[in-house]
Order: C-alpha cells, then structure tokens, then sequence
C-alpha cells in the first residue's frame, strides 16, 4: 500500500479494526506519504460508493473470511470496483499440512482451523476459490499457486481477476 502511494497513486486501505487503521496511519506518516483510510466491514462498506476503486487488493484478509460471508465480501468488491476494475486475491489453499497445530484445529470437513469453536481461517482447494471467484462476476486474468515456503507453511493462491 505505501509502495503504492510513493508511485503516486491514490490509495485508501480499509480495515475492520482501529488498532490496524492506527498502526498503518503511523507508517504512511513515517513514509510521508498520503493514504486514506477507512475503518469499515468489508462484508458491506456501505461508506464506499458504487464503482470508486480500480482496483481492490486482499491484503490476506480472504483466507479469515468463512461461510457465507464471503461471497459478501466477493460481491462488495465487485460492487466498489470501477467496469474492468481489478481483485487481487492472495490467500491460504490446497493442502494443510501434518504438523501438530494443523491436527489439532483443522477441520477438513469445513476446510477451517477451529479455535474455541470458532472458524477462524478458510483453507480452500484452489478450484474452488476460483470458482467462487468466478461465480461473484469476475474474470480470471492470472492464477499462480506459490508453494509453502517450508514444512509448516502452506500454498498460497495468487489470484488477479477482473470486473465483468
């Protein structure tokens, strides 16, 4: 986001929490640059007009969005997008590994780690996020699974889709 400000363009982050929104308006100060920022849901973001942004970047918040809420959050997306505006997703998928964190809270019934009883991130086969993609009105530009980084990581899935 700052790298994206220093370029000169015009940059709003969003986020659900303010302790977030303090901490990133403490480092656009420290970069000298200007950012917007909004404390919103990004299931609704009902402070955010129809079709304001180019384009809308995940900042991994997608893979902590379960159930239905996240086509909510696909269909704001496309909602707040500009006509050929760009998603970027970038989120957890594939297989979890057989490490003792990922025994103990993973359900792969639901693909979620469970704490408390509560879901709390989303582990998806990759066709099937494309496919949510894809079902919410966006294009596929660009697909790329990274592999983990190590044995306790996992693959992440790179998304690049476009307005419809």
């Amino acid at each position: 986001m700052i790298g994206c400000a220093q370029a000169g363009y015009s940059v709003t982050g969003i986020d659900i929490s303010p302790t977030a929104i303090d901490w990133a308006t403490e480092n656009a100060a420290k970069a000298n640059v200007n950012v917007s920022f909004i404390q919103g849901d990004v299931l609704e973001l009902a402070e955010v007009a129809d079709a304001s942004f180019d384009i809308v970047v995940d900042g991994r918040c997608f893979h902590c969005i379960i159930g239905n809420d996240r086509i909510l959050f696909l269909r704001t997306a496309h909602r707040t997008l500009q006509y050929n505006g760009v998603l970027v997703i970038n989120t957890m998928c594939n297989e979890v590994p057989m490490t003792p964190y990922w025994r103990d809270y993973f359900d792969s019934q639901t693909r979620c780690t469970v704490h408390d009883g509560l879901a709390t991130r989303y582990v998806g086969d990759s066709n099937d996020i494309l496919q949510e993609v894809i079902c919410a009105g966006f294009r596929v530009l660009n697909v790329e699974i990274l592999p983990p980084r190590d044995q306790e990581s996992l693959a992440d899935l790179q998304v690049i889709a476009g307005k419809r």
